[in-house]
């Protein structure tokens, strides 16, 4: 994020997948807003491979995810947190929280799925080699 040089930042996963309008639909929604944060809903695949829609317009744990968010480079000076899991929530929601705490951007909700995160159902569990270790204090 700090090497990121443009006004705006938009994160996407290899088992995401952006509708073909959706930097310009975020663009033009964080101009209007004044608030430089967008987050809109997204549509997720089960493990029985059927799609479904999450995002109910709540800026709330489960409703949001990385992929799902647009924001003003201002918003980078938040960093991600890797030790958020001892909190019990993943890294990508508490650093959003925090964005939202620290700068009450009057964060958009954008009602329609401008993002398809695939399941992958090729990896395997991941197992320490011997020697590797979890991140720890």
């Amino acid at each position: 994020m700090r090497l990121a040089r443009g006004d705006y930042l938009c994160h996407i996963d290899d088992d995401d997948e952006m509708v073909p309008d959706k930097l310009e639909l975020c663009l033009a929604a964080a101009r209007s807003s004044q608030g430089g944060f967008v987050y809109h809903s997204f549509m997720t695949q089960l493990p029985n491979r059927q799609w479904v829609n999450i995002g109910n317009g709540s800026f709330s744990l489960g409703q949001v995810t990385t992929g799902a968010v647009f924001y003003d480079r201002r918003f980078a000076a938040v960093e991600w947190d890797v030790y958020a899991y001892k909190r019990g929530t993943p890294g990508d929601w508490d650093r959003f929280r925090r964005i939202v705490e620290r700068f009450d951007p009057k964060a958009l909700f954008l009602d329609n799925p401008l993002l398809w995160h695939h399941r992958e159902n090729n990896y395997n569990a991941f197992v320490a080699k011997p020697g590797e270790t979890f991140l720890e204090d």
